[in-house]
């Protein structure tokens, strides 16, 4: 694995590509250290967090790392996980594209769904901040951050959005 890791990213980056990964935890409560808290996702995400260099967003919930030229752009994000100063509202202006490794998107889908859900207005899904502290190397950064969920409180509606359509056009 770390061969493979290592690989993908040296290319990426020696082209002068940053490279971003998600390094989400759902952390809705307690306390999110951004250079401690490990990511809840797969064993990529995990490996990219420890490697020499890398920047990690602030969100507690949805955080993003990233190296290369432009990994500043993970820090000092807004405190909305899909809004304008949120990564994902970062990279609209920006000419990139995502890279999924053992990811069926088909199933799974893509997170950046939800920051056009926001910007959309979708009514299906609600703003819901949470009481989470976060800390940088110890020192307190912020609290309140806020997420774009999908609404449960419709009787027979789950909300979840159905991603074959887009999946099979991508093959």
């Amino acid at each position: 694995r770390d061969q493979l890791f290592r690989a993908v990213v040296a290319s990426l980056l020696a082209n002068e590509v940053t490279v971003l990964v998600p390094t989400f935890t759902y952390t809705t409560s307690g306390t999110f250290e951004v250079t401690e808290t490990q990511t809840r996702l797969g064993a990529m995400n995990k490996w990219f967090l420890v490697q020499e260099g890398v920047r990690r967003s602030e969100h507690p919930l949805f955080s993003d790392a990233a190296l290369g030229p432009q990994s500043d752009l993970v820090e000092n994000v807004g405190k909305s996980a899909f809004g304008s100063q949120s990564v994902f509202g970062r990279l609209s202006n920006r000419r990139c594209g995502f890279l999924h490794i053992g990811h069926n998107l088909a199933k799974h889908g893509n997170t950046v769904i939800h920051h056009v859900e926001q910007i959309c207005g979708a009514t299906y899904r609600l703003h819901k901040a949470f009481e989470t502290k976060v800390y940088r190397r110890g020192e307190y950064v912020g609290t309140d951050y806020t997420a774009f969920l999908r609404r449960r409180d419709v009787p027979g509606h789950d909300f979840v959005t159905d991603f074959e359509p887009a999946a099979s056009v991508m093959r």
